[in-house]
């Protein structure tokens, strides 16, 4: 819109420093965002479902951690969705986005700049 296109991504920008020294910046993830790239996986995903999940998009080795890391937490409650559904779709959003924007935040907050990052549930 404005002319502008970065010729990076903005966090391979910022880890080298090469973004504006004194420029605020906001930027943030939403809660769910990750619902979009769910897609394919079931509303009503089992234990077994899970298991395969998380082996598949995180390693096997990695799916008892990441089951109990998630578990047993209080979820939205929509009668479709099972309990295993809740437990992929933040370990997801916050391999992909919240800890993406946890990244980027500190790396642009080692110069002199106000950085705000906002979630919003």
């Amino acid at each position: 819109m404005d002319g502008v296109e970065l010729q990076e991504h903005p966090i391979t920008l910022a880890l080298r420093g090469s973004v504006h020294p004194t420029a605020a910046i906001m930027h943030g993830v939403n809660r769910d965002e990750s619902v979009i790239f769910m897609q394919g996986v079931s509303q009503s995903l089992d234990l077994k479902g899970l298991t395969d999940y998380l082996a598949y998009a995180y390693g096997a080795g990695n799916t008892a951690a990441i089951q109990a890391l998630y578990s047993g937490q209080t979820f939205p409650s929509y009668k479709t969705f099972t309990e295993s559904f809740w437990v992929a779709l933040p370990s997801l959003g916050d391999f992909s986005f919240s800890c993406t924007a946890q990244l980027l935040s500190q790396a642009l907050g080692t110069a002199r700049r106000p950085v705000y990052n906002y979630f919003f549930t």
